[in-house]
């Protein structure tokens, strides 16, 4: 089987922009459609306790004028729900403390959004993490991690300076960037610079793993 990965990824993207389509290849390649607009269904339920009074239950598909009543079981989702989960760091990038503390604090805020049916801001919350932090959070693992530690090098690559490794780890760390916003033609044009400037070997599909060529290196 060819390993285009980068080919694989843009169908990906396409299924869920055109047709709402959620492909998670960690579970036995399943897919599920889901209804993604989050912010614009939490503004539709507030307005409805605003402007009606009426309170809306997500999780369990009812609504009622007031309060939900806690007497009904059916109602009463606080004892079903698990509390958020804690979520553990992947990768051994450094961090200074306060920067680690604030990243953690985002991540709790955000799980606790998620926990309350705020989708919408738990998203924003998301975007933030990536966008200040440089920090990836994988809900499926529970887990967390800076985008420059999605590549490792392979056991059997060659070693180089630090310099020259900081500058290849910044090198995959932007790449990341550009998949994520799916701009797959520069995120090809740093994977080709790779090879062409460092020798360098990207595989997405085998762990995120990397390898660095020995006849570069020797």
């Amino acid at each position: 089987m060819v390993k285009d990965c980068d080919r694989a990824d843009q169908i990906r993207d396409q299924l869920m922009d055109r047709y709402n389509v959620f492909v998670d290849d960690g579970v036995t390649c399943s897919i599920s459609f889901e209804q993604r607009d989050f912010e614009t269904a939490d503004n539709l339920r507030d307005a409805l306790q605003t402007e009606y009074n009426v309170a809306v239950n997500d999780r369990e598909m009812v609504w009622a004028v007031g309060n939900l009543p806690d007497d009904l079981d059916v109602m009463d989702t606080s004892a079903k729900r698990a509390a958020p989960a804690n979520y553990r760091r992947k990768g051994n990038s450094e961090l200074s403390p306060q920067v680690k503390a604030q990243i953690i604090s985002l991540i709790e805020e955000r799980n606790d959004c998620k926990f309350k049916q705020k989708f919408g801001k738990a998203d924003r919350i998301r975007d933030q993490l990536m966008d200040e932090f440089g920090v990836r959070v994988d809900d499926g693992s529970k887990a967390w991690h800076l985008i420059q530690d999605e590549y490792t090098m392979t056991s059997d690559s060659a070693s180089l300076d630090s310099d020259t490794k900081s500058v290849i780890q910044n090198m995959l760390a932007e790449r990341s960037r550009f998949k994520m916003v799916k701009d797959y033609y520069r995120a090809d044009q740093i994977r080709d610079q790779l090879m062409d400037r460092y020798n360098v070997f990207v595989d997405d599909g085998v762990t995120c793993s990397i390898s660095f060529e020995q006849s570069l290196w020797v």
